[in-house]
């Protein structure tokens, strides 16, 4: 989940630079940078799992105002926005909770684990973001392979 979002900000840290603004996405990764050096800072002493929930909350903590800003800028209403990515924040929550419940359930340890858990999480994902957004994937899919590019140069 954390990857996804931090995916995400990077490409609206690219959508600053090609709108001519890269002082915006600076801005965004000192807050971040800071925020998250002060989480581990303050976390130095706790355990690894308290560490990593620490680590990975302040990471998200900036989310919302990167997706505000973009939103501003480009202005697209939240809405709109909303509408465009509920399926895969629900395919994410989907795919999350399969993991964690697998992960109660079955005794694996070390690499047999890790196939079986981001197998689950990947299948979980791909099913889920198929049926409640497979019209955004279509497009999407359309767009890397060039067919709406080439249709409007044509």
């Amino acid at each position: 989940l954390l990857g996804a979002l931090q995916s995400v900000q990077y490409y609206n840290g690219i959508t600053y630079n090609a709108m001519g603004r890269p002082s915006i996405g600076l801005w965004l990764v000192a807050i971040k940078t800071i925020l998250t050096l002060s989480v581990l800072f303050l976390n130095r002493l706790a355990d690894f799992h308290q560490v990593v929930t620490a680590y990975i909350l302040a990471q998200l903590a900036i989310t919302p105002l990167s997706f505000g800003v973009v939103r501003y800028i480009l202005g697209i209403s939240f809405w709109r926005l909303a509408s465009e990515i509920w399926p895969f924040s629900i395919a994410m929550a989907l795919s999350y909770l399969c993991v964690v419940e697998l992960r109660s359930t079955i005794n694996l340890n070390g690499v047999s684990a890790l196939i079986i858990l981001v197998g689950c999480a990947s299948t979980t994902y791909l099913a889920a973001a198929l049926l409640l957004g497979g019209a955004q994937m279509k497009k999407a899919w359309r767009i890397l392979r060039g067919g709406a590019w080439s249709s409007q140069v044509n």
